[in-house]
């Protein structure tokens, strides 16, 4: 398992703790710059550390443990912290990613960069697991073509820390589609979708729900690329601003 931690906003949460505490054969950890004082307040120690280090004093970089391995660039240089911090993890390799903070709030340029970097990562790691978080959601990156067609996850682990968040066993997922879908079939939500063609960027596939007894989420798809959005902290029933024919059809809301 590969952790890596963006230099932007992570929310100490009951999400965090969870994906964090997951059982591991081995595991690493690769900050981006400032991303290592997440990991500092996490307690956990860092493996690697990549940047210019510019939100970083010189103080804090000479008290870091001798064994960490310290990639320093410049500041005036081609790629973000995040992209090396990126470009560090397909070095190292990995089965499962798991990446901290990089979704905002603040600089949405990185924030876009970040998300166009791990699909990225996505399509050269079609079989590994790969989760990104800023502690609020969740987000999974998910790519399909003749290589793989179908995604299932299983979400019966998540509602625990989702159910302790508000006191209610649902919560709402998103799918935003990143190029068009062909023939997408979603099913294990409250709101199915039989195979239907999306145009990219729809928001069709906006705020479905999760609920307890939907154990696992089964996704196929001839051809595309999407994010999987799951909002924990967003009890509210998603129809309320979605045409409700969608609804009567037995579709998304």
């Amino acid at each position: 398992m590969l952790v890596l931690a963006l230099a932007s906003k992570l929310e100490r949460s009951e999400l965090v703790d969870l994906l964090i505490s997951r059982p591991f054969s081995s595991r690493r950890l690769v900050a981006a710059d400032g991303g290592y004082q997440h990991f500092q307040r996490l307690g956990l120690s860092v493996d690697y550390l990549v940047g210019d280090f510019d939100s970083l004093t010189q103080d804090f970089l000479n008290s870091l443990h001798p064994q960490m391995k310290i990639e320093r660039y410049p500041r005036e240089k081609n790629e973000s912290d995040g992209e090396l911090a990126f470009a560090k993890a397909l070095e190292l390799g990995f089965d499962r990613l798991l990446v901290l903070a990089g979704l905002g709030p603040g600089r949405l340029d990185h924030t876009l960069c970040n998300l166009a970097m791990i699909l990225e990562i996505r399509r050269r790691h079609l079989r590994a697991e790969i989760l990104m978080t800023d502690g609020r959601q969740l987000l999974i990156p998910v790519v399909c073509d003749e290589r793989s067609s179908h995604y299932t996850l299983d979400i019966a682990a998540f509602y625990p820390v989702f159910h302790s968040l508000h006191g209610r066993d649902e919560f709402t997922l998103s799918i935003v589609a990143m190029s068009d879908l062909i023939e997408l079939e979603v099913s294990g939500l409250v709101y199915s979708l039989e195979k239907t063609n999306l145009p990219r960027y729809s928001s069709r596939t906006l705020s479905n729900v999760c609920k307890a007894s939907n154990r696992r989420l089964d996704i196929s798809c001839q051809s595309g690329e999407f994010l999987l959005i799951l909002n924990p902290e967003d009890p509210l029933h998603p129809c309320s601003d979605h045409d409700s024919s969608f609804i009567e059809e037995g579709s998304y809301g």
